[in-house]
């Protein structure tokens, strides 16, 4: 057996080097279906280590309509007219767009998405004819209410309210369609 410290030849009987006084082991050969467990088993972990990131990624991560209701929010107060066009259901844009522009800006705002809640069955199919009666030919497959909290300064004065935002799915992409105050 060769000793790994100082590369002397030793008998196979001996557990000490000779030579330096180092301990020596038997290297054992792994069976094949040990080594197969074993890169089972690496796998798994892996593959638990990766589900685990994809959760806590998507946890974490604010849903699409989430993150739209609140950019549609901050663009209302701030005066963001593309913002709010491109966030809005076009046809209730081209209705109610220019009822949002207040021409002036908040100073300073403070948005936060408080809840999201999906609209049941009956909503959903009113907010499709108020679609229908706007000539869209455009049909929702999906809508949330989503509460958003704001804070802002406007005009010297502090503002904190809360609007409750209609975001409906249309094809694969999600709009305003109506903006509610509490």
């Amino acid at each position: 057996m060769i000793c790994r410290e100082c590369g002397a030849d030793n008998r196979e009987d001996l557990a000490f080097c000779a030579n330096c006084g180092a301990g020596l082991t038997v290297r054992q050969e792994q069976d094949p279906a040990s080594r197969k467990k074993l890169y089972l088993l690496l796998g798994l972990g892996a593959l638990v280590v990766l589900l685990t990131a994809i959760l806590i990624t998507c946890l974490l991560s604010p849903r699409a309509y989430e993150r739209d209701a609140k950019s549609f929010v901050k663009a209302v107060l701030q005066n963001d007219m593309d913002t709010v066009e491109e966030l809005m259901a076009p046809s209730v844009y081209a209705y109610a767009g220019s009822s949002l522009d207040w021409g002036e800006s908040v100073n300073r705002c403070k948005v936060k998405v408080r809840s999201s809640e999906i609209m049941g069955s009956v909503p959903l199919l009113n907010y499709n004819e108020l679609l229908v009666n706007l000539d869209s030919g455009q049909k929702m497959t999906e809508a949330y209410y989503v509460t958003v909290d704001y804070r802002a300064e406007y005009g010297g004065q502090e503002l904190e309210d809360e609007l409750v935002v209609v975001m409906g799915r249309i094809g694969e992409e999600w709009y305003v369609i109506t903006l509610e105050s509490s």
